[in-house]
């Protein structure tokens, strides 16, 4: 079980740990990155959120959630121009 599904068994603690390890063993994990993004964005930080959602879409450009997150911040931090871009990735 991944990050989220810690997150979604309420969990958000252990998932952060269990991607915080990923990374430690595997910088280029990009699932790990993709999961530290959803946990920012519950926790309400978008700039954290935004640094690992890009992380992700870099390590694995065709990663399609992480460019659908990424996009949707964009959007909802007031960048239309970078979210139509992400979405048409």
């Amino acid at each position: 079980m991944g990050a989220n599904g810690l997150v979604a068994l309420g969990e958000t603690a252990r998932g952060l740990e269990w991607a915080d390890r990923a990374l430690a063993l595997d910088p280029g994990n990009a699932e790990a990155h993709f999961d530290r993004g959803v946990l920012a964005v519950r926790q309400g930080s978008a700039s954290q959120a935004e640094t690992e959602f890009s992380a992700a879409a870099r390590i694995s450009p065709r990663h399609p959630l992480a460019r659908f997150n990424l996009g949707r911040l964009y959007a909802a931090t007031g960048r239309p121009g970078l979210a139509v871009h992400e979405f048409e990735r």
